[in-house]
């Protein structure tokens, strides 16, 4: 409720007011009073119908959900408000999303000593506003950080991790989202799946992938 007060009511009462002041300004311009006074009748029912979009419009800006450092493997659980971040907390995502994560973030802290900065991304369903959930924008169940540790060349790993960090965070998540094409078959399904693939499958991975280094 103190959310919805702050970032949905508030600043659309606001914005209401502001136009209300408008209109009144030129409704004073009237001079018969009948016509004048269903000039602003006329505007208090616009200003009402306004305030009623408004609200939804305005707390659309709020998502809350799970947050993803694709090169370190760091999660976050946030609310943002137009992109500032407004609280942090522990994880709340699926057991094999969250383990995944703490899996890669434990293999890179012991293998790799890449300064970066955490470039967020969302994953998991977010709450947007009211009552809307959106799972279809995120990363879900990033293969990426699955399989990466299990990769047993590490310098080919070690690749893939720093092409990662030198993206701009919106190739970051289309790289993500294309890695997490082989869900469907290939050599990195097949490592989380407890399979050996062949180095050259790897090889044959990178070609049918060119967003990839």
């Amino acid at each position: 409720m103190r959310e919805f007060l702050i970032f949905g009511l508030a600043p659309a009462l606001a914005v209401t007011l502001w136009l209300l002041w408008v209109s009144n300004t030129a409704i004073r311009k009237i001079e018969r009073r009948w016509p004048r006074r269903l000039a602003r009748l006329g505007a208090l029912f616009a200003g009402l119908v306004a305030l009623r979009i408004l609200i939804p419009v305005f707390f659309g800006f709020l998502d809350s959900g799970t947050w993803l450092c694709p090169v370190c493997g760091a999660q976050e659980e946030e609310s943002r408000y137009l992109g500032i971040v407004l609280s942090r907390g522990p994880p709340e995502e699926d057991e094999f999303s969250l383990s995944s994560a703490e899996r890669y973030a434990s293999w890179f802290q012991r293998s790799f000593h890449l300064a970066h900065d955490h470039a967020w991304i969302p994953v998991g369903c977010h709450g947007i506003g009211m009552s809307v959930m959106a799972c279809s924008g995120t990363v879900e169940q990033s293969l990426f950080h699955a399989s990466l540790p299990l990769v047993p060349d590490a310098g080919f790993a070690r690749r893939l991790v720093e092409h990662l960090r030198d993206v701009s965070p919106e190739l970051g998540w289309s790289l993500l989202r294309d890695f997490n094409r082989g869900w469907e078959g290939g050599p990195f399904r097949a490592l989380v799946e407890g399979e050996h693939p062949p180095p050259q499958a790897f090889d044959d991975w990178l070609a049918e992938h060119p967003l990839w280094p």
